[in-house]
């Protein structure tokens, strides 16, 4: 079983990698380009505090 503190640095990670992913998506011409974008923004936005800052 994972440590919370490890929990907790591999969702800053997670929604750091969608943040970073994210351009890169947009800018696609995938069939699934929506979905993708989507999802990172859904990974991305899960793990962040309301105050917009990553927890």
């Amino acid at each position: 079983m994972q440590n919370p503190d490890d929990l907790e640095e591999i969702q800053v990670v997670l929604s750091e990698a969608a943040d970073l992913l994210l351009p890169l998506a947009q800018a696609s011409n995938w069939p699934a380009r929506l979905d993708v974008i989507a999802w990172l923004i859904a990974i991305r936005d899960s793990f962040k505090k309301k105050d917009g800052e990553l927890h």
